[in-house]
């Protein structure tokens, strides 16, 4: 949580200026300035870029004297930070010799201008911010100073932020609100400038607040927008339904497919435009059931009086258990079933001309067989009739001669071996005659 830095310093003197511009903390930062080095005063400054330059121009003729010194906020910063923490020890010394140099450039007090915590603070570091508050009231406890602390007001633009806001201005003995031109009444102008300064803060906040929703509904708008354009000429058909079944929207791209006006299509029951009553009744039942679905088919009816198939994909919103409407995406297969169709016929067509082939081929394949058999049978009678008898008769005067020639034992001889030859023709021809025409 964040520190206690609630102590308001007794001896020294811790201021903290808001502002909303630079330009009115520069002035009011020179001036504060001028004043202290007029009382023989020194002045320690820590402050960021922008501020040091601006501060150049504001106070050339000064930054001469040895009683003006000036660091770099985030560099003296750096010097005691500890894991991402004021550390307590470093800060006492390294402050407190820049204390002690001042000191001793001038009369003996100090004035101190710092913008460490407005860099914590916009780093979005703020507990070590309020820490090193309250680090600057212990130091004062050592040293004699007074403290000129400076955080822009638009830093405190949540309303989350306002009771760190709070914490900060009781860190300091001065609330100066940001630039105004409210001038307080009699009385507690502390208690008056810090309740001014809550209430600017929380402005701020508010306007931020104001700011932040407005572009949010400048966003929520074109989103609206662009997400109604989106659906509206979109290329796929779109429709919402009611609880009644009857049509509450449909899209460019649905009325362009079905050929209905407006006027034609809106309002009306969405069983109108269904050719088949069972599909549509059944598509009811189960988006009611909470179902689902997808690529459901249907047949849907045109203006001209023509069929489109569509496949449907469909859901219901539902709002604490009441069916709002449904969230309909219609896709046209008109060409894709008709295509389909157109396949279906020609394998069909195609199918039967091979089934008319092959039987073709069957009879073919019949005819021939017969064919070949019959030339074999042919070709075997031949061969028995003519060919199988003249060996026959041929062997039977082979016969004869052999029996007619036993004195003479060549001829004999040379009548045998005719005799072999003439056997193994007849049984060659048998056997040929048997493979072309088998018993």
């Amino acid at each position: 949580m964040y520190s206690d830095v609630s102590k308001i310093m007794t001896e020294s003197h811790h201021e903290v200026q808001f502002y909303d511009h630079d330009s009115f903390l520069i002035e009011k930062l020179g001036r504060h300035i001028e004043e202290g080095l007029a009382l023989g005063e020194s002045v320690l400054l820590l402050t960021t870029p922008p501020h040091r330059e601006a501060l150049v121009n504001r106070l050339n003729g000064h930054r001469a004297l040895n009683r003006y010194l000036e660091f770099d906020a985030a560099d003296t910063l750096s010097q005691f930070m500890l894991n991402g923490w004021p550390d307590s020890e470093k800060f006492q010394a390294v402050m407190g010799q820049l204390l002690e140099q001042a000191t001793g450039n001038g009369n003996g007090r100090v004035r101190v201008f710092g913008e460490m915590v407005a860099v914590l603070w916009e780093r979005g570091e703020a507990d070590a911010a309020l820490h090193l508050e309250s680090l600057w009231n212990q130091l004062a406890a050592h040293h004699t100073f007074s403290l000129l602390c400076a955080y822009p007001i638009r830093g405190f633009s949540s309303h989350t932020q306002t009771q760190a806001f709070q914490k900060i201005c009781s860190a300091h003995s001065v609330v100066r609100p940001a630039e105004n031109s409210i001038v307080p009444g009699p009385g507690d102008h502390m208690q008056a400038d810090t309740t001014l300064a809550t209430l600017q803060q929380k402005a701020v906040a508010l306007e931020s607040e104001v700011r932040r929703r407005e572009e949010l509904q400048c966003t929520l708008l074109q989103r609206e927008e662009e997400f109604a354009d989106f659906l509206e000429n979109a290329v796929e058909c779109v429709h919402q339904v009611g609880p009644d079944g009857k049509i509450l929207w449909a899209n460019k791209a649905e009325l362009a497919m079905l050929g209905y006006e407006t006027h034609e299509y809106f309002g009306h029951s969405i069983t109108e435009f269904h050719v088949d009553p069972p599909i549509i009744n059944d598509i009811l039942q189960r988006l009611l059931r909470g179902e689902t679905l997808c690529d459901y088919p249907s047949k849907l009816r045109c203006k001209d009086g023509s069929v489109k198939d569509v496949l449907i994909h469909s859901n219901v919103r539902w709002e604490n258990g009441t069916f709002r409407y449904t969230r309909c995406f219609t896709r046209d297969i008109t060409e894709r079933k008709r295509i389909e169709q157109e396949l279906d016929q020609r394998v069909e067509e195609r199918t039967r001309e091979l089934v008319e082939s092959q039987q073709k081929l069957r009879a073919l394949a019949a005819q021939l067989s017969l064919a070949e058999r019959r030339v074999r049978k042919e070709i075997a009678t031949e061969l028995h009739d003519y060919l199988a008898q003249m060996l026959i008769v041929t062997r039977l005067k082979l016969v004869q001669a052999t029996q007619e020639a036993e004195e003479h034992t060549k001829i004999r001889q040379v009548l045998k071996e005719a005799d072999d030859v003439l056997n193994e023709s007849i049984l060659y021809t048998r056997s040929m005659m048997a493979e072309l025409s088998p018993p």
